[in-house]
């Protein structure tokens, strides 16, 4: 079917976790997320993302911004990547310059997205790491 092709497909049994220090961003990714089945959990910053990820053993992707107080993502990537080396982290950042995917695939992410997010985009990069029904 024609119109179908734009969906998510449906992942009801993930838990994304969308560490973000805007609320209004939180809750915008979460909306774009529901259609699909997909839960979240949210995070306002790196160090409660570690925490998530240390209580929370579903949560199965982390979008995490860059820019976040107390712990910024490249930080909280790592000690995520401590406790568990399996989870697929998303790098979201609003300052995409030319040559910013390299150095955040480089650094351990694995792969990125570029702030405004778009549903599209997200819908992308879930379908690329999520396996659906």
């Amino acid at each position: 079917m024609e119109h179908d092709k734009g969906k998510i497909k449906t992942l009801k049994n993930n838990l994304v976790l969308l560490a973000e220090d805007h609320r209004n961003n939180q809750y915008v990714l979460s909306k774009m997320l529901e259609p699909a089945g997909v839960r979240s959990v949210t995070a306002s910053n790196g160090m409660e993302a570690v925490e998530v990820i240390k209580s929370n053993k579903s949560v199965s992707v982390a979008l995490l911004d860059l820019k976040m107080p107390l712990m910024d993502g490249y930080q909280a990537m790592k000690e995520i990547r401590k406790i568990r080396p399996d989870i697929v982290i998303i790098a979201q950042t609003a300052y995409a310059l030319q040559g910013d995917r390299e150095k955040i695939i480089e650094a351990g992410f694995d792969d990125y997205l570029a702030k405004p997010i778009t549903l599209d985009d997200l819908k992308s990069v879930i379908n690329k790491y999520l396996p659906g029904e």
